[in-house]
């Protein structure tokens, strides 16, 4: 019986593997930078693309623990945390024993989003960054239904923290860059698709979409060797299956509205 239940679990997690999970998907970071802030590499911000439930790039910005669990703002919600960097510096630099919150430190950050709290952990100060709301999900990459929630948690002590305001220019940079090329990463996104629907998905006619869509960018003055990555990655991400998953998310969303 123990054989039998042991061989079961294999298989089901070798087709967990097989199968793409939808909520991947949506998380799946394009043109990555990544970051780390302490000295194991276990919490990381990573700056990207990120597929919106529109079904349009939107750059991101991620802090990830080792799982890669974590937090993922826009930039708007990203410069709400950088403005505050003054307040949270003067909490972890204030000098006194008391293993309590001070007064002045008990209303957390508020983003539209997430919320940054300041507490304890293991006997040091340190921040918690947190979805506003639980996160919902009820999909489990079977396409069986088990709906729950989760709110996926960042801790930072004074360490990370310090390493984090030490990014801080390399993070704002390349959220930068990804504003300057969005408009054109989205439009070649769509023509990608569009021209994987009439062409087919084959290797050679993903030689020739490349090579097309970047003569056109070249001829409009576009073309540059990030948007040219974009595409790669975008190429070696879009399939049949994929591209479902895109059409079916944005009538989601239509639907919705």
């Amino acid at each position: 019986m123990n054989v039998l239940i042991i061989t079961f679990s294999c298989i089901y997690q070798f087709i967990r593997y097989l199968i793409p999970n939808t909520r991947t998907y949506k998380k799946q970071v394009l043109l990555p930078a990544v970051y780390g802030v302490n000295r194991s590499f276990s919490k990381q911000v990573i700056t990207g693309f990120s597929l919106n439930l529109s079904g349009s790039l939107s750059p991101v910005i991620c802090i990830v623990n080792q799982d890669y669990s974590g937090v993922e703002f826009e930039p708007t919600e990203w410069a709400i945390i950088t403005d505050r960097f003054p307040v949270i510096g003067k909490f972890f630099t204030a000098e006194d024993n008391i293993k309590e919150v001070p007064e002045a430190f008990n209303t957390p950050i508020l983003m539209p989003t997430h919320e940054l709290a300041f507490t304890y952990s293991y006997g040091e100060r340190a921040i918690i960054i947190k979805p506003a709301m639980p996160v919902s999900t009820d999909n489990d990459g079977l396409g069986i239904k088990r709906a729950r929630t989760y709110t996926p948690t960042v801790f930072m002590k004074r360490v990370s923290y310090l390493n984090l305001q030490r990014v801080l220019r390399c993070v704002t940079f390349q959220i930068t860059s990804l504003r300057e090329i969005t408009h054109s990463a989205n439009n070649c996104k769509d023509t990608l698709i569009a021209e994987l629907d009439r062409r087919g998905d084959d290797t050679s006619s993903r030689d020739n979409i490349l090579g097309d869509l970047r003569l056109v960018l070249e001829k409009k003055g576009l073309w540059s060797p990030a948007l040219n990555q974009l595409l790669l990655e975008l190429l070696s991400l879009y399939n049949h299956e994929y591209l479902s998953f895109v059409r079916s998310t944005m009538e989601d969303q239509n639907s919705y509205k």
